[in-house]
């Protein structure tokens, strides 16, 4: 799949086996899809679209679900990618994407992208968002010190040499 594809509708009605309430789930691929941050918006086109992020094809893009119909268009073609921060403009016309080190804006008409920002190397970048009047998108960095410090990442206590 690439940038403009659009997908047929995998949407699917249930009824929630404890309250028997309706459930839509949106989408059905066999692989890790997920909303935008919780504390930013991923709704635009007058709320009949909204955000998310899927590993499609062995890598981590930027998706969008019609509402009205289910259709599936991905919005970005990143290959070997596997992670991927978004957030919305206010007026739902760009998203801010963190793509390895750079910060990206997106047009969601055009699918055009533009390097706005890339950290300088030996840093990475934090999590973005936008201020309400969409005049700044807001990050930060840290240094990278994964090379100088010595952790030990294992859950398991045994991997831990005394």
């Amino acid at each position: 799949m690439t940038k403009g594809t659009v997908t047929p509708a995998e949407w699917k009605m249930y009824h929630d086996r404890i309250t028997g309430l309706p459930v839509r789930q949106l989408t059905d691929y066999m692989a890790h899809s997920h909303h935008l941050y919780f504390t930013e918006n991923g709704w635009y086109d007058d709320w009949r679209r909204l955000l998310f992020v899927s590993d499609r094809g062995n890598s981590t893009n930027l998706f969008s679900i019609h509402l009205d119909n289910g259709e599936i268009t991905q919005l970005t073609d990143y290959k070997n990618n596997d992670q991927l921060e978004v957030c919305l403009h206010p007026e739902g016309t760009y998203a801010y994407l963190r793509q390895g080190r750079a910060v990206l804006s997106l047009d969601l008409s055009s699918l055009r992208e533009q390097l706005l920002y890339e950290c300088p190397a030996g840093y990475n970048i934090g999590n973005l968002s936008c201020t309400a009047e969409g005049l700044s998108v807001l990050t930060c960095i840290q240094e990278d010190l994964s090379g100088r410090l010595d952790l030990v990442l294992a859950t398991d206590m045994s991997a831990i040499e005394s």
